[in-house]
């Protein structure tokens, strides 16, 4: 009995350490030999930029780069759209998307090389790249410490002192040489002679007054005088003017019919198709939006791209179907739709 109960417990240990060394076999292997997985991948972006990532990054849209739940931080993965099969090489630096049915999350930048913009979310092909595992780096060598200096031994008393040096001479500039003063003027000098003035007599000046033969006459004009003529009665300019017309206020104003609106308001042609633009966004989710609520109610909507905007349209309508599609929109909660001929 005691050597079974042995037996019993050694193979309990057996099943028990067979699990773990499978699991462990399987989490050490390195990301970059062949690692596959197959989804759905979604994207965002400038709504984030700025924001530290789990890594500590800080996420740029503008940059490629990605979320995902397991992979280690900078693992570099291959994305391939299978739609259109465009791939980009993105790094791991973010963990995410928390949705059961989605496996990755780019940013706007590796989003827009796949052309998954408008869709919001497409399946993908992920692939780790030979050699992209993060391992975390090795610690630099470090250098042995300096053998310590030997000790110091003092001098022995037996040695001669040394010599006293003999002391140096200074150089000393000699002094500067003595500037005798300037020698007396002699006596035999010529003293200055002052200058000679010569006396003008005063003459007085004599002035007259101004001669006239005779006295100025005022001088007349050659043109006749002008004579005031009294102001003429005139018509206001605010009478000839026709009286303002009273316009109708808000308040007064007949209230608009209630239903669904076509843009603009014509009877579409039997034998003809017509394209119904139901929206134009300049954010692509709520362009998916959209696009999302028509498919609900049992319509076949399309993309249509406008320089920054993204428009939703019904195309292919005949013109005995627009009524019908025009009910269909209403009941979806839309009011009004932009209709044209569609080529």
């Amino acid at each position: 009995m005691r050597r079974n109960s042995i037996f019993i417990f050694t193979f309990y240990i057996a099943i028990l350490c067979i699990p773990h060394y499978a699991t462990a076999q399987a989490y050490s292997a390195p990301a970059g030999e062949g690692w596959r997985e197959e989804g759905v991948a979604s994207w965002y972006g400038a709504e984030f930029d700025g924001r530290p990532t789990a890594s500590g990054e800080i996420f740029n849209s503008a940059l490629f780069t990605a979320a995902h739940p397991t992979l280690p931080f900078g693992t570099f993965l291959k994305v391939t759209n299978k739609y259109n099969n465009r791939w980009v090489t993105v790094k791991v630096n973010d963990r995410g998307p928390f949705v059961a049915s989605r496996i990755i999350d780019v940013s706007k930048a590796a989003a827009d090389h796949l052309g998954m913009i408008a869709a919001g979310i497409v399946p993908v092909i992920i692939e780790t790249l030979p050699g992209s595992y993060a391992s975390p780096p090795k610690p630099a060598p470090v250098a042995p410490p300096p053998p310590p200096p030997p000790p110091y031994t003092p001098p022995a008393i037996s040695q001669a002192p040394a010599a006293m040096p003999e002391p140096t001479q200074v150089y000393t500039p000699p002094p500067p040489p003595a500037y005798a003063p300037p020698p007396p003027p002699s006596a035999a000098a010529p003293e200055p002679v002052a200058p000679e003035y010569t006396y003008v007599p005063y003459m007085p000046i004599t002035v007259y007054p101004p001669f006239y033969s005779q006295p100025p006459q005022p001088v007349q004009s050659p043109y006749p005088a002008i004579t005031a003529f009294p102001p003429s009665p005139m018509t206001p300019l605010f009478e000839s003017l026709p009286p303002p017309q009273t316009l109708p206020s808000l308040e007064t104003a007949p209230p608009s019919s209630s239903g669904f609106k076509l843009i603009p308001a014509i009877s579409p042609a039997p034998d003809k198709k017509y394209k119904l633009q139901v929206g134009s966004y300049k954010v692509p989710r709520n362009a998916v939006e959209t696009f999302g609520k028509l498919k609900e109610a049992g319509l076949n909507p399309a993309y249509e791209q406008n320089g920054e905007f993204y428009r939703v349209v019904l195309a292919g309508i005949r013109g005995i179907e627009v009524q019908s599609v025009a009910d269909k929109l209403e009941e979806a909660g839309f009011r009004e739709a932009i209709i044209r001929e569609d080529n």
